[in-house]
């Protein structure tokens, strides 16, 4: 394979036959599947960069390459393409998120829980809403959320041994447990989003994201007790009581203000939301019980700054809760205030709006 013998003569030619044929025949035709990440951005269209480079190949070379022809993936044809002249974007098609598989879910729930057809009408309007330039603003893959990737998801969500999000499957669960609940979420995300269309206000840079992976579900985050940690069976479950206890008046709290919450998958937070600024906000919550508070702020601290620093390259800069059943030494504010985190204190709920609102 020399992409070397390839000249800007031969790409040129290469676009001139995808807009002949049109993209889906171009690559049906000659052999190759869509783009995963990288494509050129010429004459404001964008093109699969291995299937032109394949076809160009054939130009200049002689010898027409296809997809298994590539070993080092996208990137060296990207580079190549770049050595040449051309302006070559790099659009991976980002994972679902809970909202989207929420709104398909719905399809899928009305549809008897089967999957659905991409010529499906309903499939057909959830392709473009999501695909709204309002909701998702710059340059995208051009198979961002189309209908055959909104009728995938319906396969998705019904058929948990696909190769799908780690969210479907507890979409899915969420559905059958609770089928009324998920149906008016359904309902209330489609406003928004419609909202946001008809304002043609921007309503998020990103796909819609409530600021968590899946809804709380009542047990305490992994790890809560280190093997170093010695616990009675009676102090766990007490302490895992607590911490369920607190968790749900953290969301009971934030619900009264109309801001929905969950949980985060990976890392594990206790509680996650956006707040009324649109800000990612976490929370690890840590149960006092048996006079082991610094033990537990200690660890907690630990905890919530890794986390922070963790999800800092998918979801940006958070706002970081530590919240605790009580703070019985006044010192730990002045701690957790110096590390850019606010200590909360589950007896003091009076004191929260500033820090979670």
């Amino acid at each position: 394979m020399d992409l070397a013998a390839v000249s800007r003569r031969n790409i040129l030619d290469a676009l001139a036959e995808v807009d002949r044929l049109g993209r889906r025949p171009f690559l049906k035709t000659y052999g190759f599947g869509a783009a995963r990440t990288w494509f050129i951005d010429h004459g404001g269209r964008l093109y699969d960069s291995k299937a032109i480079m394949g076809y160009a190949h054939g130009l200049g070379v002689g010898t027409r390459l296809v997809s298994a022809d590539f070993k080092g993936g996208e990137q060296p044809v990207a580079r190549r393409l770049e050595a040449l002249g051309f302006h070559v974007l790099s659009l991976p098609n980002p994972d679902w998120t809970r909202d989207e598989i929420i709104l398909a879910g719905e399809l899928v729930s009305r549809n008897g829980w089967r999957q659905l057809e991409a010529s499906s009408p309903d499939v057909q309007a959830l392709s473009q809403m999501l695909q709204s330039p309002v909701i998702h603003v710059g340059r995208r893959h051009p198979d961002f959320r189309n209908p055959a990737g909104v009728a995938r998801k319906t396969w998705n969500i019904v058929n948990p041994s696909s190769n799908g999000n780690h969210l479907d499957r507890e979409v899915f669960d969420d559905y059958r447990a609770r089928p009324a609940e998920m149906l008016a979420e359904a309902a209330i995300i489609k406003e928004r989003l419609r909202a946001g269309i008809a304002s043609g206000a921007v309503t998020n840079a990103q796909p819609p994201d409530a600021g968590f992976d899946r809804r709380y579900r009542g047990k305490p985050a992994e790890g809560i007790y280190p093997e170093t940690q010695a616990t009675s069976p009676h102090a766990r479950e007490a302490a895992v009581r607590e911490h369920d206890r607190v968790c749900r008046q953290l969301i009971a709290y934030l619900g009264r203000h109309g801001i929905r919450a969950g949980e985060l998958v990976d890392p594990p937070v206790d509680v996650a939301w956006r707040n009324a600024a649109g800000l990612q906000m976490i929370a690890e919550v840590k149960s006092c019980v048996e006079g082991n508070d610094s033990t537990q702020l200690r660890l907690g601290l630990g905890q919530i700054l890794e986390y922070r620093h963790r999800l800092l390259p998918a979801r940006g800069a958070a706002g970081a809760i530590l919240l605790t059943s009580r703070v019985t030494d006044p010192i730990w504010f002045e701690i957790c205030r110096a590390a850019g985190v606010n200590l909360l204190a589950a007896d003091d709920e009076p004191s929260w709006s500033s820090a979670v609102l």
